[in-house]
């Protein structure tokens, strides 16, 4: 089966097939910077209560993982620029910002197989740049840079599932 044929079929859904969006917003970096995200997906923590001799757990606190973005970077760094403006929001010379003010939303669109149309979508609610990975410089390859900013997030909504 080739690929055209493949991506004709209903299943399954495609780790390529996806687009961000938002990051014009939430930081006047248009989405085509951006390479790679990857979605988490809330974790529950559970907690003891003891009953009758034996412990019982129930949810205790929910909890979403940071995500992470890879940005392509371009000669002028416009990324890195970018990120260390929204980040400027969250402290700057020692003073912390207000969350309303750095707290941004944005989006990943998985997208259908036939179509760019979004047949699932993350919202990522409340997310501020919180880290930026290392830059690998080295001599031995000729790869392009990539920057990777870790996000922390109030909380990822997952629509859809219904199709493109």
């Amino acid at each position: 089966m080739g690929i055209r044929e493949f991506l004709q079929t209903n299943d399954p859904a495609l780790n390529f097939r996806w687009k961000a969006v938002g990051f014009a917003q939430a930081c006047q970096l248009d989405d085509q910077y951006v390479e790679k995200m990857t979605a988490a997906w809330a974790r529950f923590e559970s907690s003891p209560l003891y009953v009758d001799g034996s412990n019982n757990y129930y949810h205790s606190v929910v909890d979403h993982e940071p995500i992470n973005v890879s940005f392509y970077l371009d000669k002028t760094f416009t990324a890195v620029t970018q990120i260390m403006e929204w980040s400027k929001l969250v402290c700057k010379d020692g003073r912390y910002g207000l969350p309303v003010n750095y707290k941004k939303n944005f989006e990943m669109h998985l997208l259908a197989n036939d179509s760019d149309s979004a047949m699932a979508v993350f919202q990522v609610i409340g997310a501020w740049p919180s880290g930026m990975e290392d830059l690998e410089l080295s001599y031995d390859s000729s790869e392009r840079l990539i920057l990777t900013v870790n996000f922390s997030v109030d909380e990822i909504r997952f629509i859809g599932g219904g199709g493109g």
